[in-house]
């Protein structure tokens, strides 16, 4: 168990800065905001919390829901990857 360097939880894993799972995501959608708009940053960091949010919300909604451990939802979320990252 590690403790995250942003929210201050114990998480399974942390990444290289340190940050969990929702932190990393919550930065990155941050950067990825204030990059592509012109939303200051501390609006871009609420905005990603919400979107983030939900995504983990979803995310493991889904995964629970098709009942098999969740390795059917992933591997359609593994597939939308390979589309997205091809520019469809």
């Amino acid at each position: 168990m590690s403790t995250c360097d942003c929210c201050k939880q114990t998480a399974q894993t942390v990444d290289e800065d340190g940050l969990c799972f929702g932190c990393e995501l919550i930065h990155q959608f941050a950067y990825v905001i204030e990059e592509e708009t012109d939303v200051p940053s501390d609006q871009a960091v609420d905005i990603a919390s919400n979107l983030v949010e939900y995504a983990k919300s979803r995310i493991l909604q889904l995964g629970v829901d098709v009942g098999d451990g969740g390795r059917s939802f992933f591997a359609d979320v593994a597939i939308g990857m390979v589309r997205a990252s091809k520019g469809h």
